[in-house]
């Protein structure tokens, strides 16, 4: 069983499945802290103002340069903005039934 996951190959982030510790190895970078399960950490460096990418899809940005490469992300507020709305991004409508 894998310990993390990458969502999408578009993801700058992954999810840590189980406790990781900082030192290892994990999709290419080498953890600067311990990632609870759970948690996400960078794959790659993230610029202040850049987005935060899972699923594919912008969940966030960067609101400050601290969100380095293997370093865990949301843990901290300079870290990503849970206010984001990502703007032109047009998800599908769905309908609803009711079950009788």
């Amino acid at each position: 069983m894998s310990r993390l996951i990458r969502i999408n190959p578009r993801d700058n982030v992954a999810v840590a499945l189980e406790p990781l510790k900082s030192g290892e190895s994990a999709l290419g970078v080498t953890l600067r802290e311990d990632i609870p399960a759970g948690h996400k950490f960078a794959l790659c460096d993230i610029a202040e103002n850049e987005n935060v990418v899972k699923y594919g899809f912008p969940i966030g940005h960067a609101t400050a340069d601290a969100t380095h490469s293997g370093g865990q992300l949301g843990a901290y507020p300079q870290c990503q903005d849970q206010s984001f709305r990502p703007a032109g991004i047009q998800l599908p409508s769905a309908s609803l039934r009711h079950a009788r």
